[in-house]
């Protein structure tokens, strides 16, 4: 039986920050294209949860491009099809929390019924996006060692992350404090979230009202 998990996010609320920022889910977007790297619209590309059996269907606009937004993570298969070429499939496609994956194809002209499987490689660099982020896994929050079991404390190995003295990550709820400064922001101009979900305790803004179990973490 899995294990119910949960997605923390952190969020510094600045007049400049993106709104996609703060999702919990993640995308899948790309460019279908034939050999000659002409883009091909009408073509169908499928994006399903390998876990889960979870799947949805979209066509590539006039420019070859198609988008599947708010996904859970997980690992998936995306396939795209189009009358005339090969289908082309991609195994192995792992989405994390607010990722914006680009997944291209090439269509090789040839009989619908002929497939070309890729196994996808994770990217050593995230090539899409201007937002300055980073992902604590699950396995990483249970082995790292965490004063009084505090995921609060993962979040100052972010980058622009930092802590000022009155971080307190041995109390919880009302008596402790979420006083982290991202990017040099205000220790009160944050956002919590689980499962995309407010956790702020809005009277305040500088403490969290649910602390999950570290077991339960899927990512951070």
């Amino acid at each position: 039986m899995r294990r119910p998990s949960v997605l923390l996010a952190i969020v510094a609320l600045l007049a400049a920050a993106p709104a996609y920022a703060q999702r919990s889910t993640g995308s899948i977007r790309g460019t279908i294209k034939d050999a000659t790297q002409a883009v091909l619209p009408g073509a169908t590309v499928t994006v399903t949860n390998e876990d889960t059996g979870l799947v949805r269907t979209t066509v590539t606009n006039t420019a070859g491009v198609y988008s599947v937004a708010e996904l859970p993570v997980g690992r998936y298969k995306v396939s795209a099809e189009l009358q005339g070429f090969k289908n082309a499939t991609r195994t192995g496609v792992m989405l994390r929390v607010a990722d914006d994956l680009a997944v291209d194809f090439e269509l090789p002209t040839g009989q619908v019924s002929e497939v070309v499987n890729v196994e996808a490689r994770a990217a050593p660099v995230k090539t899409i996006g201007g937002d300055v982020s980073g992902l604590v896994t699950g396995e990483m929050v249970r082995e790292l060692p965490l004063n009084g079991r505090n995921f609060l404390q993962l979040a100052t190995l972010m980058p622009g992350v930092s802590a000022p003295d009155m971080l307190n990550v041995k109390d919880k709820g009302l008596l402790g404090g979420s006083d982290l400064s991202v990017s040099g922001s205000d220790v009160t101009a944050n956002m919590w979230t689980v499962d995309g979900a407010n956790n702020n305790d809005v009277g305040s803004n500088r403490t969290i009202l649910v602390y999950p179990s570290l077991e339960a973490i899927e990512e951070f």
